[in-house]
Formats: structure tokens, C-alpha cells, sequence
């Protein structure tokens, strides 16, 4: 495959491997100072406790001599290259799962480590073949081997904690150096050894072997396709703390956590080559369901929280699951995500409905994953058209596995609560145009993509209320996909997250529903567009509806699947 990577750039697609909680990153102008707490420049970062510790919590800068010299980079799956802007040599940092980073430099070159002293962060040398950094901001803890060269710590002692914490890494003059960084928790334990270059030949293999397993797509997207692949490889990690299975977080950029309905695009992504991992995607989030039947708005490997939801799009997920690998998605398999998701659908009809009403409701924009849409400019709560609609149809897959476990009383249950649900979504929701909210007892229209979203009904819809439907989202289609307010709406916002942007996973439940719904032209198109949007700018958390340029997160793991699951053969 050789390397099509190398022209990545560090401060917009950070470097990190499959399994690995720590990445590499540069933070620049481009990034808020909370992101670059040393300033400009390289750092290293720990994905644990998303949101609640400091990710950039290690400077480097690359040295010669003692000083600090500019440097150029290149980029390989997991691995960072350093190339001194003057001089030869190089300096190369390998991450490796679960937690370590690997360092061989050339030709004198050095690295020098900086961690700002504070709080408890401490640091202090057993020996000049082992030094120790305890960044407590971050929760995490640093092992560093010398293997060859040498290495000096400079961390004077103030009265609780170090005044200044800097490791510099040293190779001798016109010579090779290389160093060991393990991350622990409480108790450091030497692993092997292994040699640098099998290192890097494991990681390219494990890269390749992960990519070779994605969805097929036209020739024209193959080099998309091979990065949206690293996108999501490189977003894998390994289970620890709370995640009991590897998991994969939305971005190794700034959204590094599991959201409750990220994981189904993600999981749709993987179904067909890698259903295992799809799995696992979907269990991670049901591990953390509550008592009473609730998912986590988001969870990482040290909590989660349950001040939001997200929307139930799980019924559209199992149904693409079974359709994408129907030999092994099978019954037996499914059953705990069966169970799980009857659960949480319960939870929706028991706890979000207003007392008498057979309508279910949003209590903020983070609960439908559009946290700013027009169709919140009212208030809440909102009995919102996409959240009824969902439910409709997950129940209507959730109908169709009970009777396929032979549960037909539950069967029968679960279809009558659908056409209930159905009845009133039409009798109330549509007022002969369009969909509408209700807040307040108040009619709420709006120009936001979500109006649209009961196209994932399929044929269970009327034809002339598809063709309405039809009609709206071509409104919103732009050369790039479907926008999420309407262009010529006085509330469009190019960068207004979901008040325009262009995103993946609305992007597609509406492809999805326009299948269902015989319009399959019109999903091939909207497929299309999309799949070049992201070979123009790559996997980030929102587009320009009218430019397709990147906006917000870069590398985001549900784009990248959204793509893979869009663009396929």
C-alpha cells in the first residue's frame, strides 16, 4: 500500500494506533489555548477521562545539541516522524496499545519533555536508566527507560510538588538514541522489549489487515476509503476502566468519549467485514444502561452521564446490522441487544411522555443529537417528529424479533404500541404539508432538517406524504449533501453545528429512509455527494453545507463511518 499518509498534518489528524489511549498532536493558532496549555507546539496526550482531566499534558520539542530546532513531520499509522528543519537525522515515536510510546532518534537528536508543575505533579529518577512522571492533571503516570543514549530530569523540588518538570531525552553526538515511555496506573510493570523495527512492521501489518476488512467502494473513493479506515482504527481503544470492551471513541481529536447513538454509525460501519467489533460497539453502551432502562448520554472509561439522551435510533441500527451480515447477526447474538433495546424503548414511553399523551418528547437539543436545530428555538420539552418516528420504527424491528424468538404476545404488544404511536404522530405531527413540533400545546415549524426525518418510516408513510417528504429534503440537498437548515432559511449558519453543517449520521438516516421509501435515485445521489465531500475534506465533525469545507473536530470517527457505510458497493 505504501505510505499515503505522510502528508497528514498532526494539528488536524492526530497520531495514535489501534488500542492506544495516548496520541500525538500538535496544537497551534488553530486550537483554543485550553488545547495548548505550554503553548504552540507538539504534544503528548491521554484519552483517559475524557472532559475531566488535561489531554495535552506533555510538551516535546525535538533538540540538537541541547537546543530546541524547528522541525517538518511525517506520518505513518501510528507512528510520528520528526525532521529537523536544518540537519539530518530524525527522531521517529511509535504508539503502541494500551498505553506506550516508543522513541528512536538519529544523528544527535534529542527530545525534551514538559509537563507544567501543577498541582501534584511530580517527577523524580531511580536511576539515569529510569525516571518516573506522575501528572496527576491527567490521572496518568509515566515510566521512561533509557534503551540507549541517556536521559536527564530537571525538576527541582518546591514545597508539595516539583517547581518545573522537564525530561530531557539525549542521544550522543552524531549517534542513535532510544527511549521507552509506559503509561501505568498504580504500579509500573517492565513489559518486553520488542525490537523498533518489528514494532513498526506490527503496526503497519495491524493497520493493513484493519483496512482490508473495510466495506468495497468505486475505484474513485479507494483512497478515501484507506483513510477513512485509520480514521477509525486509530480512534480504537482498549478496554480499561469502565470500558470492558475495546471501544471506539467519536475522535483522538477533542470529542473523545462514546455517545449514544455515535456507536450505531460506527457499529453499521464495521457489521459487514468486522460484525465482532460492531458488537462490541453496540455493547459498550449497553453496559452502562441504568435501573431503569436508560442509555448514557456519553460515557469514557471513567464515568458517565445521564443529563441527556439521544435520539432511538437503535431499531434503524439492528435492521442495517441484519441486512449488512444476516449470517451473523443472528438471533442468539442479537438477544441481549434485543433485551437491552426493549428496555430503553420502555424507558422513552414510561418517562417521556406527558401525563394522557401517546407523543414522546425531547427535553433539550442534546437529547435528539442536534443540541442547537431550529426546532428547539421554542423551548422545551418538544414532542419532536424524528423522536416518534424512531421509536415507530425501532419498535417495528423490535416487533419483528420477538415474533421471530416466538414471543408473539410481545410481538403482538410491541406492533399495536407502533400504529398507536403512528396514528398519533400523523393525526397531530402532520398538518397536511409537513411535519411540525409541539411545545407548549403550540404548533413549531421549522426549516431544520428534522421535519424531514419521518422518511425513515419507509412505505408505512403515504405516497403523497413520501413525495412531500421527498420534495423538502431536495430542498436541503446541496452539492455536497443534505443541510441541516435550509439554505435559504434567514437562520442558516455556515458554521452553525446544526443550524446548516452538513453531518454524517443525519445524512445517513436519510438515506436510509429514501431507500425504504423506493427512492433509491435520489438516496444514490445524496450517497454520491457525500462520499466526494469527504474525499475533498476528509472526516470531520460537520461541513459547510455550501462550501464543503471541514468544520469543528477534523478526524471524527461517525464521518468516517458514515462514509464507509454511504460509499459502499
Amino acid at each position: 500500500m505504501g505510505n499515503i499518509f505522510g502528508h497528514l498534518d498532526p494539528a488536524t489528524f492526530p497520531v495514535s494506533s489501534r488500542g492506544c489511549w495516548l496520541s500525538l498532536a500538535v496544537r497551534d493558532k488553530r486550537h483554543d489555548e485550553q488545547y495548548r496549555p505550554q503553548g504552540d507546539g507538539l504534544y503528548l496526550r491521554s484519552h483517559h477521562g475524557a472532559f475531566l482531566n488535561q489531554r495535552e499534558f506533555c510538551r516535546i520539542d525535538l533538540l540538537r545539541g541541547g537546543k530546541t530546532i524547528g522541525f517538518t513531520s511525517e506520518t505513518e499509522p501510528g507512528l510520528l516522524r520528526l525532521l529537523p528543519k536544518e540537519g539530518a537525522g530524525e527522531v521517529e515515536l511509535l504508539l503502541l496499545a494500551p498505553g506506550n510510546l516508543r522513541i528512536r532518534s538519529s544523528d544527535g537528536l534529542g527530545l525534551k519533555l514538559s509537563v507544567l508543575p501543577m498541582g501534584a505533579n511530580v517527577a523524580y529518577a531511580f536511576s539515569d536508566q529510569l525516571l518516573t512522571l506522575n501528572v496527576r492533571s491527567s490521572r496518568i503516570r509515566l515510566q521512561i527507560e533509557c534503551l540507549e543514549g541517556s536521559q536527564l530530569l530537571d525538576s527541582p523540588w518546591g514545597e508539595i510538588a516539583c517547581e518545573k518538570i522537564e525530561a530531557t531525552l539525549e542521544a550522543p553526538a552524531g549517534g542513535r538514541g532510544e527511549w521507552a515511555i509506559d503509561a501505568f496506573r498504580s504500579t509500573w510493570v517492565r513489559p518486553e522489549r520488542l525490537d523498533f523495527e518489528d514494532l513498526k512492521a506490527e503496526l503497519a501489518d495491524g493497520y493493513r489487515n484493519f483496512a482490508s476488512k473495510q466495506n468495497g467502494v468505486k475505484e474513485e473513493f479507494e483512497h478515501t476509503r484507506d483513510m477513512a479506515a485509520l480514521c477509525n482504527w486509530s480512534c480504537l481503544v482498549s478496554p480499561d476502566g469502565r470500558f470492558e470492551r475495546e471501544s471506539m471513541l467519536m475522535s483522538k481529536g477533542w470529542m473523545d468519549q462514546v455517545w449514544s447513538w455515535d456507536n450505531c454509525f460506527n457499529a453499521m460501519a464495521l457489521a459487514a467485514q468486522m460484525p465482532e467489533l460492531a458488537m462490541e460497539q453496540l455493547m459498550v453502551v449497553i453496559d452502562r444502561q441504568d435501573e431503569h432502562g436508560a442509555y448514557p448520554d456519553a460515557c469514557n472509561d471513567v464515568h458517565e452521564h445521564y443529563n441527556f439522551s439521544k435520539p432511538p435510533v437503535w431499531g434503524i441500527a439492528i435492521d442495517d446490522l441484519r441486512g449488512s451480515n444476516p449470517d451473523w447477526f443472528t438471533l442468539e447474538r442479537l438477544r441481549p441487544v434485543y433485551d437491552s433495546v426493549l428496555r430503553y424503548t420502555n424507558w422513552w414511553l414510561d418517562n417521556r411522555r406527558l401525563p394522557g399523551d401517546t407523543l414522546c418528547y425531547y427535553l433539550h437539543g442534546n437529547d435528539s443529537g442536534w443540541d442547537n436545530s431550529t426546532q428547539f428555538d421554542e423551548g422545551v420539552p418538544l414532542i419532536a417528529p424524528d423522536l416518534n418516528a424512531f421509536l415507530i420504527r425501532q419498535m417495528e424491528v423490535l416487533a419483528g424479533l420477538a415474533e421471530e424468538y416466538g414471543e408473539t404476545e410481545e410481538a403482538s404488544r410491541l406492533a399495536a404500541l407502533a400504529d398507536e404511536l403512528f396514528g398519533s404522530l400523523m393525526e397531530r405531527l402532520w398538518d397536511g404539508e409537513r411535519f411540525c413540533g409541539i411545545c407548549n400545546g403550540e404548533k413549531i415549524r421549522s426549516e431544520s432538517l428534522i421535519p424531514c426525518m419521518p422518511i425513515v418510516l419507509g412505505k408505512r408513510l403515504q405516497v403523497d406524504v413520501i413525495q412531500k417528504l421527498v420534495s423538502q429534503i431536495e430542498e436541503h440537498v446541496t452539492e455536497w449533501g443534505p443541510a441541516t437548515e435550509k439554505p435559504d432559511s434567514p437562520k442558516y449558519t455556515s458554521d452553525g453545528y446544526w443550524r446548516g453543517p452538513i453531518w454524517g449520521p443525519s445524512t445517513v438516516l436519510v438515506v436510509l429512509g429514501l431507500e425504504r421509501s423506493g427512492q433509491a435515485e435520489l438516496a444514490d445521489l445524496i450517497s454520491a455527494r457525500f462520499a466526494r465531500l469527504c474525499k475533498k475534506s476528509g472526516f470531520a465533525e460537520n461541513f459547510d453545507g455550501l462550501t464543503g469545507e471541514s468544520l469543528r473536530d477534523p478526524a471524527y470517527s461517525w464521518t468516517a463511518s458514515a462514509f464507509l457505510r454511504l460509499a459502499r458497493c
